[in-house]
């Protein structure tokens, strides 16, 4: 009777979590009529971590997007991160991003656009029968490079300022001792340096499926489903396929 109990139990937060998905996508990709556009995207990526105590660890993520399948190139992002496991339920994150934005799609850049941005994370991880459940909350500060029309392209001479705030709710289901299945959705709020005027940035829907291979490397093959504010007239939606190495290694 206690583990049927325990099962509902699981089976009940479950249901709430994905209702609350749902719920998120519907808000989030409810565009009003304004303008929207787009086309295929295709994203590599290559993730890397390095455990180097118990609560410790290193890591870097490098990702290569590309617009209109391989087309156009879309952005490159570097992003070097710390880990510390408060708990194993908590887990804290700091860590740097480059972001190089590239002309493509319907209403290209004059030039390439480079960010920098620093960020703090904290990851609360949960369980739910088999699945596993984590809230995933961080907060940017962004750096943002002006265009200069003197040289036609984009420096940091006058640095815009900006925060951004992002919650990612993924799942985890194990398939057999080596697939599992990852669905998250992710929404994104921006505003400026003074952390007001707040508005709604984007939302991604993911939904995956990954190998483990042994020795810390796993695959994901994934539909990434892609809506973003642009400006209060235009939104981007694109549908991308995204492949995600990852090697974690351990040193303790």
């Amino acid at each position: 009777m206690k583990m049927l109990t325990i099962h509902s139990k699981c089976r009940n937060a479950l249901w709430i979590h994905l209702l609350s998905l749902i719920g998120m996508i519907a808000i989030c990709n409810h565009t009003y009529g304004q303008k929207v556009y787009g086309k295929s995207d295709v994203w590599l990526l290559l993730l890397n971590g390095v455990e180097i105590m118990d609560q410790w660890s290193v890591g870097n993520e490098l990702h290569l997007r590309y617009d209109d399948g391989f087309r156009d190139k879309e952005q490159l992002l570097i992003r070097p991160f710390v880990n510390y496991k408060a708990s194993e339920q908590v887990v804290l994150s700091t860590g740097y991003t480059y972001i190089k934005t590239y002309p493509y799609g319907k209403y290209p850049l004059p030039a390439d656009k480079p960010e920098h941005n620093v960020w703090e994370q904290i990851t609360l991880k949960h369980s739910l029968g088999k699945a596993s459940v984590s809230h995933r909350y961080r907060m940017e500060q962004r750096f943002l490079s002006t265009y200069n029309p003197v040289n036609e392209d984009y420096d940091f001479s006058r640095t815009s300022h900006s925060n951004r705030f992002r919650y990612r709710l993924p799942l985890k289901y194990p398939i057999g001792r080596q697939f599992f299945l990852q669905v998250f959705d992710e929404f994104w709020i921006k505003s400026d340096n003074h952390l007001l005027n707040a508005s709604f940035d984007r939302n991604w829907m993911y939904v995956g499926i990954g190998r483990k291979f042994g020795y810390g490397l796993t695959l994901q093959l994934a539909y990434l489903h892609q809506n973003t504010r642009v400006d209060t007239e235009k939104y981007e939606r694109h549908p991308t396929a995204q492949l995600t190495m990852q090697y974690d290694l351990k040193l303790n």
